[in-house]
């Protein structure tokens, strides 16, 4: 792959990474001509051909606008890694006009970046005893982020509190925090103490407040970050769940591999490097800018007719939440940016919502994006990838405020299609706004409306923001979300609606009571939020930091809309789809949702369906284990439940044949809606197992051949299985294959009967077949007795597969799944014991048991 020599004017290049995004060029529809134009540097040997050739991207989109009037324009960028000076702004003469598209994309088989940071070179060993390194940057340079190998830096942290429980040496004050004690020695003595912050994540909020300064034991914060972070709901101060507290970037906390410090005054990096990183080879960017491209123009004059195929959106930051506003989180990335009139009291008045909070609700702001677009139609994303950014990847038709352009909303038929969106510290996709405007538009040319977000894969955000969902969608008309996996999220997959039911017709009686409509009208005419459908999504791995919301949560009335044919899993026990305030007139039906504490929870209040106005709910033939739902079972609430399926204690193999059509058809499709669809139900999990059971599931309209599923060991194929399908339109592999123990990864794939073959998937397992090991601990304090027989016993449990239980005589007791546990004082009478003889049975994750007995006297 070639590198671009340095070019001039808004961008330049610098190294290459070393893999190729293949881009598919797709063939003009004739007769309608294409002017192909091609950025690329003068005498580039290689370099795409074209109609016109030229040097910069500033320079192609001038052709572009005298061309995309007459004829669709193709913007060809040769490879490479385009270094922003600055955002690349499309306005209305940039798009296709008379029916035309302008389509910027990446050259066949090159990979081509837009970045918005600098490689970080010339790395020298700064403390030798920490193994920590140093690279100079310019003086002044500011960002919250830094990308070590493709993966988001930890920022430095010292552990205040473990959670919401353990604040008793932390006293809360107007101005900050005493400490009580001194149990983290001298934090006075902290050099730049105005780059620290207090951070904590709580049950929706993930808060961030700035640091003044350190005085022997006071902290002293930055107003009005404080304030705003500490009244209303989940507060710093009194989350409602969660709340570990840190104490946030300081060099002196530098510890752990992997983390990062940057010194802004003297334009120093410093990084300890992960175990097996070398500072010699180890790719680092330092993000500059906060957007890459913003695509907007007015609702008189907005942009059309433009498209990125191929495109990687890379290396941004976000820092807002460094200055006077911190990040006041409220939920999904809304946070205050204002400064207002708290009361004297609100440590103590406002710690679960209250009228002068109330103020704030219709002026929160929105996280911006690193990709914008608002006043612009027929816009489409196809087969990008968005990647290391600070903030949100893509926003559409977000609030004013979270556009550059200044002019939000006003997006409508917008495609996202075939996208990978990872390593980004908001959500992967936000669609619509949060203020007055975007559910009651004082001009209806504002209204969001026809976004089609579809085969897209989002997986590792919230990487700063831990409150962001994948996708979000606020008040949006025609939303269709479907065919998108969804994993590795610290809070939701898909959220769509906004607003607790506080603008729908009516409003809501909670917020009445809690001083809302002292602020706001009470809306008579529905708003915006309606007509979507989410389907066919694959999501699972959610909740990885986060307490509340599901993995599908819905707010407000939205006329219309269905949610159908998800397979969701792994939601960490919590809510696989959450119905919160407000919400009416949904249908929810079809969807798979395994293994959560409620599969569907439906928050309506006891008092009356008025008081939160979660009502008029349909939801019929979902399938589900874990937990039943939960919902008011009152006629006035005017929601039914028909065709339900549990499947708890149900044999897999013997679920309904639709239900496995939903989990095989979820997620993003193959290149070809022709391809078969195959899903691995087992292994579940990384493991431990202590059989490896191979079970894959297929489903092909036009017949299956077989099904294959082949286990390697380091990248050498250990054991290779299929079974012939004969022709089935669905069909099941399954294969118990006997292995050592170890680490493994099974890869699987389907052949239909025309010879297409389904994505190949991967898994990585682990085996251990070998049961625990127990030992009587010696010395008087844990056990009296020898030789099987005892007054009192205690026992040293051990696996490298990590323990999970034990029971004494029939009485379990979980244990922490570690690879080390005890069982002390075990006497009659104590955890199931018995004078006579007892019976130990230790069980490891994986299911491998060792039995011990012995007598107690």
């Amino acid at each position: 792959m070639r590198i671009p020599h340095r070019l001039p004017a808004i961008f330049a290049t610098a190294t290459l990474a070393a893999c190729a995004l293949a881009v598919a060029q797709p063939a003009a529809a004739a007769p309608a001509a294409v002017t192909t134009i091609v950025v690329a540097p003068p005498g580039a040997e290689g370099a795409p051909q074209g109609d016109i050739t030229v040097p910069t991207i500033a320079a192609a989109k001038k052709v572009a606008q005298n061309k995309g009037a007459r004829s669709d324009v193709r913007v060809v960028l040769d490879g490479g890694v385009y270094e922003l000076d600055e955002p690349l702004r499309f306005g209305p003469r940039d798009g296709g006009s008379n029916g035309h598209t302008v389509t910027w994309a990446a050259a066949a088989g090159e990979q081509v970046v837009l970045s918005g940071g600098d490689a970080v070179e010339g790395w020298e060993l700064h403390d030798a005893d920490e193994d920590i390194w140093v690279a100079h940057v310019a003086p002044g340079t500011a960002s919250r982020q830094l990308y070590v190998d493709g993966e988001t830096a930890a920022r430095t942290q010292l552990q205040l509190g473990a959670d919401k429980n353990d604040r008793a040496h932390l006293e809360w004050m107007t101005s900050g925090i005493t400490l009580l004690d001194d149990r983290f020695g001298d934090l006075s003595a902290l050099g730049d103490q105005d780059a620290l912050e207090i951070v904590s994540m709580g049950s929706f909020t993930d808060r961030i407040s700035p640091v003044a300064a350190i005085e022997g034991d006071e902290i002293t914060m930055v107003q009005p970050a404080w304030e705003n972070n500490n009244f209303g709901y989940d507060t710093l101060k009194s989350p409602y769940n969660r709340g570990a507290l840190y104490l946030a970037n300081a060099y002196e906390f530098l510890h752990n591999p992997g983390e990062w410090y940057l010194d802004s005054d003297d334009g120093l990096v410093f990084y300890k490097p992960k175990p097996g990183q070398s500072m010699a080879d180890v790719d680092v960017r330092l993000p500059r800018l906060e957007t890459l491209v913003e695509i907007g123009g007015t609702y008189d004059t907005p942009v059309t007719g433009l498209a990125f195929e191929g495109i990687e959106f890379a290396d941004t930051t976000w820092n807002r939440p460094s200055s006077q506003w911190g990040y006041a989180d409220q939920q999904s990335g809304a946070h205050i940016v204002q400064d207002y009139d708290v009361p004297a009291d609100y440590l103590t008045s406002c710690q679960d919502g209250c009228a002068p909070f109330e103020k704030s609700r219709n002026e929160w702001w929105q996280i911006p994006a690193a990709v914008q677009v608002s006043a612009a139609s027929q816009i489409a994303f196809r087969g990008n990838t968005f990647e290391r950014l600070g903030s949100v990847g893509l926003g559409i038709g977000m609030d004013p405020n979270a556009h550059a352009t200044e002019v939000g909303y006003g997006a409508s038929d917008i495609t996202v299609s075939g996208n990978t969106f990872r390593e980004i510290a908001g959500s992967g996709i936000v669609v619509g706004g949060i203020q007055p405007d975007a559910h009651h538009p004082s001009d209806p040319r504002m209204t969001v409306r026809d976004i089609t977000i579809q085969d897209n894969l989002i997986t590792r955000i919230g990487r700063g923001f831990r409150d962001n969902a994948g996708i979000l969608s606020t008040y949006v008309s025609g939303a269709e979300i479907s065919h998108n996996t969804l994993t590795d999220l610290p809070y939701d997959g898909i959220d769509i609606g906004w607003g607790w039911g506080v603008n729908d017709p009516g409003g809501n009686q909670y917020y009445r009571d809690a001083g809302l409509y002292d602020f706001q009208p009470i809306y008579d005419t529905p708003t915006t939020f309606r007509d979507n459908h989410v389907a066919y999504n694959l999501i699972y791995d959610t909740k990885n930091e986060m307490h509340d919301g599901g993995s599908i949560y819905t707010l407000s009335a939205s006329p219309g809309t269905v949610i159908e044919r998800n397979y969701i899993y792994d939601s960490r026990e919590t809510f696989g789809m959450l119905i919160d305030q407000g919400s009416r007139y949904i249908e929810t039906r079809e969807n798979v949702i395994l293994d959560s504490s409620r599969y569907i929870y439906v928050n309506a209040d006891t008092a009356g369906p008025e008081v939160f106005n979660t009502l008029d709910l349909q939801f019929s033939s979902n399938w589900w284990t874990g937990g039943r739902e939960r919902y008011v079972r009152f006629p006035e609430y005017r929601t039914t439940w028909t065709g339900e399926v549990e499947l708890n204690g149900v044999d897999r193999e013997a679920w309904p044949a639709e239900a496995k059509v939903v989990m095989a058809e979820a997620g993003v499709r193959g290149e070809t809606g022709d391809r078969p669809l195959a899903l691995l139900t087992s292994p579940g999990a990384a493991g431990p197992v202590s059989t490896a059971t191979l079970q894959v599931e297929a489903v092909d309209r036009g017949g299956l051949e077989r099904i294959v599923a082949n286990v390697y060991q380091g990248g050498t194929l250990v054991k290779s299985t299929q079974t012939a399908s004969g022709g089935a339109t669905r069909a099941t592999h399954t294969a118990t294959v006997p292995l050592a123990d170890g680490e493994y990864t099974v890869k699987y794939n389907a052949h239909d009967l025309a010879g297409n073959v389904s994505q190949t998937g991967s898994a990585a397992f682990v085996v251990d077949g070998t049961a625990p090991t127990v030992t009587v601990k010696e010395g008087a304090e844990f056990t009296a007795g020898a030789d099987g027989v005892y007054e009192r016993v205690s026992f040293k449990l051990h696996d490298t597969g990590r323990i999970d239980r034990v029971e004494l005589n029939g009485v379990v007791k979980d244990l922490t799944d570690d690879a080390w546990s005890d069982v002390n004082g075990v006497a009659p009478g104590v955890f199931g014991a018995v004078a006579g003889v007892n019976t130990l049975v230790t069980f490891d994750v994986a299911g491998n048991a060792t039995t011990t007995t012995f007598t107690l006297t």
